[in-house]
């Protein structure tokens, strides 16, 4: 026994057909045929019944029928947190840069001045290629444009190859965006390969969903970096529900290494955030060689622990500056100073020149004042011309070590000789 087939009547298709006739041209009318067809087929209800076209009952969006009034026909990509449960990007992705909406209710009060910022969360390309647009295609790694979870009532995922290009721009070629992250904080104070550059787009300003509202406590660890006291930890927090200064543990590889108030002045937080301006901490830390992990955990109203940020730290390498790098007759000059702290030696400074290395120098001039200030041996100075011909070049400048410790670039830069 055959299955029933479910027919549509052929009076239904010529009407819709002829009104369509009336208001297009032959080809548009041929167009639409096809459409008023299937808009019968997959939703002949709200096709002859409701005053609607057939392009107003259905879509196909993302691969999927949905209402053509759907969110996921909409032009922009769902939020992280609908998707993973939280407002960050997921594993396995990357922030490609962000934009911001003035004046929103979420930030401060309806139409303070306060932004909310907007983050895209893109996946990343592997060995997919580019080309001149800087962002790949999701049919070659593998990720699929669809409603996000397969719900037209989410925005899209996967879909849009955009990148508006302040955060990570060491990565030339990125994928799509995955979705989006949301935060009245600056993005610059949450990941520090985001830059500050602006782009605002008011039409996301209602964008919204119940898993986006901010816990507390929230801030940020801002740096982490190495300097001749040791490792300079620097960062805010803050708790709305305290009255005093958020208590902020840093920890090294797991554990607890000191605590601190966050009591120290930060205007530049609170012109970014809903935050007051003294929310700030610092400390510094003496790490043996190796790789750390240092993160900043806040301790909220009801004792429990919310990490605010984390940095992966390398120390042992050599660091030092450079003071003089310009043309000289001939070549270049090269003039600076480097320390090696896993040795009371020096490094050994290797000069590199259109991507080969064109000389290699010992650090043995004598700088007894930089030497004072950090406690080495005077010897830690370098002076060097390298021949070059003339035009443009790239140089840079390397502390290297000899024990399979990390190096350190200390200069890179384009030069051109007359």
């Amino acid at each position: 026994m055959k299955t029933p087939v479910q027919t549509i009547p052929d009076q239904l298709v010529s009407r819709a057909s002829g009104a369509l006739a009336r208001r297009t041209s032959r080809r548009g009318f041929l167009a639409r045929t096809t459409m008023a067809s299937s808009a019968l087929v997959a939703a002949p209800a709200d096709f002859v019944l409701k005053p609607n076209s057939a392009a107003q009952a259905l879509c196909r969006c993302q691969g999927q029928y949905c209402n053509c009034g759907s969110m996921c026909c909409g032009g922009y990509t769902e939020f992280c947190c609908t998707m993973i449960g939280e407002n960050k990007c997921p594993p396995g992705t990357l922030l490609g840069g962000w934009w911001k909406a003035d004046g929103t209710s979420y930030c401060g009060a309806p139409g303070a001045s306060t932004p909310r910022y907007y983050m895209d969360c893109n996946t990343p390309c592997g060995n997919c290629s580019c080309g001149s647009s800087g962002v790949c295609r999701g049919s070659c790694t593998g990720d699929k444009c669809e409603c996000a979870l397969g719900n037209c009532n989410n925005r899209k995922s996967g879909c849009t190859h955009f990148r508006y290009g302040q955060c990570n721009q060491d990565v030339a070629c990125i994928g799509p965006i995955m979705c989006r992250v949301v935060t009245c904080q600056a993005p610059w104070t949450l990941d520090r390969t985001c830059g500050t550059s602006s782009a605002t787009d008011q039409r996301t300003a209602t964008h919204h969903r119940a898993c986006l509202i901010e816990a507390n406590p929230f801030g940020a660890l801002d740096h982490v970096d190495e300097t001749g006291r040791g490792f300079l930890v620097r960062g805010w927090a803050h708790d709305p529900e305290l009255s005093s200064p958020a208590k902020v543990d840093i920890t090294v590889d797991g554990e607890v290494v000191t605590t601190l108030a966050a009591d120290q002045g930060r205007p530049d937080v609170a012109a970014a955030t809903p935050a007051p301006e003294n929310v700030g901490f610092s400390t510094y830390l003496n790490l043996t060689p190796g790789y750390h992990r240092v993160c900043a955990v806040v301790r909220n109203a009801d004792g429990e622990s919310v990490q605010v940020g984390c940095r992966q730290v390398v120390t042992g390498r050599p660091y030092g500056r450079v003071e003089v790098l310009r043309p000289a007759p001939g070549g270049v000059l090269v003039r600076g100073w480097a320390i090696d702290p896993g040795r009371n030696a020096p490094p050994r400074i290797h000069i590199w020149i259109d991507g080969k290395r064109r000389a290699v120098a010992p650090a043995t001039v004598r700088r007894n004042r930089i030497a004072a200030i950090y406690g080495f041996s005077p010897t830690i100075g370098f002076h060097v011309k390298v021949r070059v011909p003339p035009g443009e070049h790239r140089v840079s400048v390397w502390a290297v070590n000899d024990d399979g410790r990390p190096h350190r670039r200390l200069k890179a830069t384009k030069i051109t000789l007359p």
